[in-house]
């Protein structure tokens, strides 16, 4: 081997070029090139971020459909109504996070997670004491829900220096056309602890109505 390259250096060399040569033209030359780049490398990103959050992946979109509700959409509610201060919290429902619970004033504040993709629907009549004007509207996709057994989970986020102590009510708004009236209750659950704390609870949501 020692011999034949000291030999022919000059077919070595001259390989070595042509390789260089081809790599280039077939690497940075080529038509489909772009074409592989915007089709084939964001595939690869879109994998790899899901693969990233692979613990985070929803449950319910492996179960069953939830009940068949066609005149009434889903929703979970929170409100301060004692005003006092709790702490922040990121929600999540069958392992998807589907918007903030922020409770860090002294004050009638809450959120309001819709299960729907239209952001039109918007609620005017509710049974709740805290004003809608101050409750923050988030939306989900409804396949997150499943027949039976939901979890949802209260993820602290912030710690607002004051013990937590609220309920999440579960219900189904009549629709009448975009806007949301007189619910109906699914389920109420009560979560109370000392701050800084995550709670993680679950209903069963079998019909519409209880």
């Amino acid at each position: 081997m020692n011999y034949f390259a000291f030999r022919y250096w000059w077919l070595l060399l001259l390989l070595f070029l042509l390789y260089i040569i081809f790599w280039y033209f077939f690497c940075f030359k080529v038509p489909y090139k772009n074409d592989c780049d915007s089709n084939f490398i964001p595939t690869v990103e879109s994998i790899k971020a899901r693969l990233d959050s692979c613990c985070d992946c929803p449950d319910a979109l492996v179960g069953p459909p939830p009940p068949d509700c066609p005149d009434r959409l889903l929703v979970f509610q929170v409100c301060n109504s004692n005003s006092a201060r709790d702490d922040d919290f990121s929600v999540f429902l069958n392992g998807v996070n589907i918007g903030k619970l922020e409770l860090n004033s002294n004050d009638q504040v809450g959120s309001i997670f819709i299960a729907s993709t239209n952001t039109s629907n918007k609620i005017i009549r509710a049974d709740f004491s805290c004003p809608i004007s101050k409750m923050q509207v988030y939306y989900f996709d409804p396949r997150i829900v499943r027949y039976g057994n939901n979890k949802i989970e209260l993820r602290n986020i912030k710690r607002n220096g004051n013990n937590n102590r609220g309920k999440i009510e579960i219900r189904n708004y009549l629709k009448l056309g975009d806007d949301l009236a007189d619910p109906c209750t699914v389920q109420n659950i009560e979560f109370y602890g000392g701050d800084g704390i995550s709670f993680r609870k679950s209903f069963n949501y079998t019909k519409c109505c209880e």
